[in-house]
């Protein structure tokens, strides 16, 4: 469009400073828009130019606008309306104008606001968890042997000690898990390892790259071996549904959606370096205990052992500790300190200490975890 005519003359005209791109000094200058859609500079301090040629600016609030020459020098000038008007009269293109009426409206704002919203809660309840399961199911074995390695080597340094067992219990507990895996055709390379628990207490843990952990302190918790072979059909359901991994993915899609939304590469960044310890300090899902505990229920009744195995040790777990044996999380209440490791297992010693402050019930709506007595009744039921 080479001729264009101003149905407000009084907008042909604007007021700017103008930056040479050289220092930080600057000159006022008033800019005209020609019929031919020129500029023209008063001083003259640059040759006219086509209104095309120029890199403007997109129009933010009230912030000045910029007008960028081939050369590297600047305009910046607050005459809105002026450089909306020639924009649209030389190009045609009224873009910008919708992009500003749209910022500077409350009701479109409310409305993104609400629509982001309900974008991050839709992904959190449904769209992490299932685009995790598809991915942690789809990533080759060298990756899981990476991330589970890693995952192990991070607690060894920082929470677990070498196991104060007895070589014959160990290996006891060991042919037992074999013989475990072997009756239920679900041996994929899994190992059974022991660790003193510390801090942590009694406890297990399943990895991506296929070892299960039990403590030293659980294996003392435990009143019988079919307890332990209860807790380690537990651990093998997580393992089948690849809930460490799952859980992992998951934290690392929301490090990457907070960053999508907030520009903060830093979110992102530091959940990815502390990848290993997230299985140290976030549990499980209700969702995904609720299927490992659906995996030991099935394959102890295909097995034949009495679910009621599997209660008691979770009843004896949560009078000792307080939280339920996957309850990994940081924020979880002081545990009172683990029960002394007999190396003879039918000679038990555990603390009676219990915590006294007890949550609301109504919270129980919140918890990430099924409760203990819900999991217990299910177990008893069977």
């Amino acid at each position: 469009m080479d001729q264009i005519t101003h149905s407000n003359p009084a907008l042909s005209t604007a007021i700017g400073n103008y930056f040479d791109g050289h220092s930080a000094a600057f000159s006022q200058v008033t800019l005209t828009l020609t019929p031919a859609g020129i500029i023209d500079l008063q001083p003259p301090l640059q040759p006219p130019t086509h209104l095309t040629k120029l890199i403007i600016s997109s129009r933010i609030g009230t912030s000045p606008r910029s007008l960028r020459f081939s050369d590297g020098a600047v305009i910046e000038t607050n005459d809105h309306a002026a450089i909306d008007q020639w924009q649209k009269a030389v190009t045609g293109n009224s873009r910008q104008q919708w992009i500003h009426r749209l910022e500077s409206r409350v009701a479109y704002g409310a409305g993104a606001l609400i629509f982001i919203i309900c974008l991050i809660g839709i992904s959190l309840i449904w769209g992490i968890p299932w685009s995790s399961n598809l991915i942690a199911h789809a990533l080759p074995g060298d990756i899981t042997e990476t991330i589970g390695d890693a995952s192990v080597e991070s607690m060894d340094q920082v929470i677990f000690k070498p196991s104060a067992l007895s070589q014959v219990q160990r290996q006891r507990l060991e042919q037992q898990f074999q013989q475990l895996l072997f009756e239920q055709s679900a041996n994929k390379g899994y190992q059974l390892e022991f660790r003193q628990g510390g801090i942590i207490g009694p406890n297990a843990f399943a990895f991506p790259n296929g070892v299960i952990i039990i403590t030293d302190e659980m294996v003392a918790l435990a009143e019988q071996e079919a307890e332990l072979l209860a807790i380690l059909l537990h651990e093998i359901g997580h393992l089948q549904q690849r809930h460490s991994l799952r859980q992992i993915i998951s934290h690392s899609s929301l490090a990457m959606l907070t960053t999508l939304l907030t520009g903060d590469i830093t979110a992102a960044g530091s959940l990815v370096v502390a990848a290993p310890n997230i299985l140290m300090k976030a549990g499980y899902s209700r969702d995904m205990e609720t299927e490992a505990d659906t995996y030991a229920l099935h394959q102890m009744q295909r097995l034949q052992l009495e679910t009621d195995h599997f209660a008691n040790i979770m009843e004896r777990l949560e009078s000792v500790t307080g939280v339920d044996h996957d309850q990994q999380s940081g924020d979880n209440k002081p545990q009172p300190e683990a029960p002394p490791v007999s190396a003879d297992p039918d000679k038990i010693t555990t603390s009676e200490a219990k915590l006294d402050a007890e949550l609301p019930t109504w919270l129980d709506f919140f918890a990430s975890h099924p409760l203990t007595q819900e999991r217990v009744a299910r177990f008893r039921q069977h």
